[in-house]
Formats: C-alpha cells, structure tokens, sequence
C-alpha cells in the first residue's frame, strides 16, 4: 500500500498502484508520468479527487404491533 505525502514519487514497473484508503477529506491532486524502456517521458497527466466523508443515514425504526387473529380457539 502506498501512504501519500505531499510531493513524495513513486515509481513502479506495475500498471497499479495500490494506495490506502485512509486519504483524508479535501481534494487531493495527482500526477503522473509514464517513463518507456528508453526513458523517453510522457507529458504530465494530471486529475483532482474530491474525498468526501460520507454519513450513512439512519432511519428511525417504528416497531409495528402484533397482529393477533381469533381468540383461544384460533
């Protein structure tokens, strides 16, 4: 798992990068530059991520009463 750091580089030969998922709320701006065997580099890429904390709403649960058919004998 990669922890990002401001400004920090990483480099792989993988086509992933796992990253963990603790990044904190805000936005947060990534980069990245493809190098090839001969070490031409591509032009920056570059994407913005919004990480927004999320709240999953609760509903109130209102019990329902029994339902009670018949007397004794059914």
């Amino acid at each position: 798992m990669v922890d990002f750091t401001r400004q920090r580089e990483f480099k792989t030969r993988e086509a992933v990068l796992p990253v963990d998922k603790g990044l904190s709320p805000g936005i947060h701006t990534f980069q990245l530059v493809v190098e090839d065997q001969s070490g031409n580099r591509s032009k920056v890429a570059q994407v913005r991520v919004e990480v927004v904390r999320s709240r999953i709403p609760i509903t109130p649960v209102t019990p329902t009463p029994p339902i009670i058919r018949g007397g004794p004998t059914g």
